[in-house]
């Protein structure tokens, strides 16, 4: 069997044994990647032939990006350990980053290019500018409520009004939406500003999303990212573009997350004093780092959370006219 041959059935395997449904998101970046970095490389080649060499040759030609270096590595691991136990092949694994692998590949490291963030002393003007063209598009509305709820483009652009509890003034994420699953599910408390934002928000009759788009569904990824480079103004990340040496665009996600982070700690602003790290960490739905917390802490910091996220929300509004 070629290589593409196996790559399917494992594909195939995947839906059956209900660890993807089929053409779901995982499942399209998983064809996506085969098509465009795999296939063109080694997908005629006889699964039990492919050697280390040639999945260096992969890798290799996808170098200067890491992100994605670092998950066709997992990508290929996988599918080779698979085809391994099913009998495809009797050779070790030849994307197995302890064996000869580990030899062919180039000696200098890629520069790892996070995504864009702003210093969070750009931030309010940001949200400012943001939020007098929040009519450009429902991207541009659904950014304005990741930031404010420090959570990714996913998770946002798939937000629902039924997991909003006005009352309590909280956001009910379900695993699902969420990147690690395995981390639960996630609440998040809803500041004074945001609850009147959503709810000066339009709803459509028989329409759960909160962001949808033209056709009622969930919008893309690409108008949510795009926001920033349509409002006004130059966003750039200060920090990577000097340390890269050419000039790095803040993204919402950076905005979202890293500049959110970054805040929580900030000692300009005297944040270091004022938030401890590890309730920032629980706001992004990060586990705790020590792993002896991370298995038996069960305390959710729900006061302190509150009040950082409040807090975060009138730090973004401080440059926003008042009604």
């Amino acid at each position: 069997m070629t290589f593409a041959e196996v790559a399917d059935r494992f594909a195939a395997w995947q839906v059956e044994a209900k660890v993807w449904e089929e053409l779901c998101k995982d499942h399209k970046i998983y064809i996506g990647r085969l098509k465009n970095y795999i296939n063109p490389h080694i997908g005629d080649l006889q699964f039990d032939q492919v050697s280390p060499d040639d999945v260096a040759k992969i890798l290799t030609a996808a170098w200067d990006h890491p992100h994605t270096v670092k998950r066709l590595k997992a990508m290929l691991r996988r599918i080779f350990a698979w085809g391994i136990a099913k009998g495809f092949s009797k050779h070790d694994n030849p994307a197995a980053t302890d064996g000869p692998l580990q030899f062919l590949l180039p000696s200098v490291k890629p520069i790892t290019k996070n995504r864009g963030a702003l210093d969070p002393l750009d931030v309010p003007e940001f949200m400012a500018a943001l939020h007098k063209n929040l009519d450009i598009s429902v991207g541009a509305k659904c950014a304005f409520f990741a930031i404010l709820t420090a959570t990714r483009s996913r998770t946002a652009r798939e937000a629902k009004w039924s997991q909003i509890d006005f009352d309590k003034k909280v956001w009910d994420i379900p695993p699902s939406q969420l990147k690690v699953k395995t981390n639960g599910g996630l609440i998040v408390p809803l500041s004074d500003e945001l609850i009147q934002f959503l709810q000066e928000l339009p709803r459509i009759e028989g329409q759960d999303l909160i962001f949808p788009g033209r056709r009622g569904s969930v919008i893309t990824d690409t108008m949510f990212s795009s926001v920033v480079s349509r409002v006004p103004g130059k966003w750039i990340d200060r920090e990577q573009s000097r340390m890269l040496e050419s000039e790095v665009r803040a993204t919402v996600h950076g905005i979202a997350r890293a500049s959110f982070r970054t805040w929580a700690q900030d000692d300009r602003l005297g944040n270091d004093r004022r938030y401890e790290s590890r309730v920032a960490e629980i706001c992004l739905h990060h586990r705790a780092d020590d792993a002896y917390k991370g298995a038996y802490e069960r305390n959710q910091s729900w006061i302190r959370r509150r009040e950082l996220m409040a807090d975060w929300s009138k730090y973004c509004f401080s440059a926003i006219a008042k009604k």
